[in-house]
């Protein structure tokens, strides 16, 4: 399927139906061009999110589609800390609450995986019924609520 039938498709497909599409680690305007025409302009409610290292491209990709740009300093590093520890951080926190749970270890005791709380797995699931947006990894889908 070439490039123009792929857009022509998706368009269709997302036409009349509210989504939320994102677009992760954009990094050259091209990118942008190339996928943009696929997603429909209707005022469902519906968005495109890009994260982007580059000014360049998250100015041009918002300002075509009266956007908004936001700084990213959520995760920043803070007070000379990496974000990995930052981030290892977030994940004791929900080791802590038992929100996450170690799946699998190494032989050495590293974690291996990581797997959700049963309890928090059913409220998601149960929330996310009627909108067709996600799946989980035993391939059934499931909806997410507004």
């Amino acid at each position: 399927m070439n490039s123009n039938k792929l857009k022509a498709t998706i368009k269709n497909l997302l036409q009349k139906r509210r989504y939320l599409i994102v677009l992760d680690d954009v990094w050259h305007i091209n990118e942008w061009e190339t996928v943009k025409y696929a997603f429909p302009t209707g005022k469902l409610g519906s968005r495109v999110m890009i994260t982007t290292r580059k000014s360049d491209v998250a100015f041009t990709s918002c300002s075509e589609s009266e956007g908004n740009v936001y700084e990213k300093d959520l995760f920043e590093a803070k007070e000379g800390r990496t974000l990995e520890e930052v981030a290892e951080d977030y994940l004791k926190e929900l080791l802590n609450r038992n929100l996450m749970l170690v799946g699998d270890t190494t032989s050495d005791g590293r974690v291996k995986t990581y797997r959700i709380h049963d309890l928090l797995r059913e409220i998601s699931v149960s929330k996310s019924k009627g909108s067709k947006l996600c799946s989980d990894s035993e391939g059934t889908r499931h909806n997410l609520a507004r």
